[in-house]
């Protein structure tokens, strides 16, 4: 039987052990989700890592401890690059 109660319970637990990639927009239109529900297409609330889609690649931000150990976990799939 469905319970929200369950899942609102569950969510938390969930939640911790759970790595969440964002995937940014480079623009927001009148359909846009995040602006529907007052945050903006590049805001990093709620998420441990944040990717942008720079044309040829991804330009990846590491919000929360739990984004970064990710990140080292899996460093042979990232490229460092500091523009300056």
């Amino acid at each position: 039987m469905f319970s929200l109660r369950k899942i609102r319970c569950a969510f938390p637990k969930a939640a911790e052990r759970t790595t969440f990639i964002i995937l940014t927009c480079k623009e927001s239109d009148e359909y846009c989700f995040c602006t529907s529900v007052g945050l903006s297409p590049s805001d990093t609330r709620g998420s441990d890592i944040t990717m942008t889609d720079t044309g040829n690649s991804f330009y990846v931000e590491v919000v929360t401890e739990k984004g970064k150990k990710l990140i080292d976990e899996n460093s042979k799939f990232f490229a460092i690059r500091v523009s300056r």
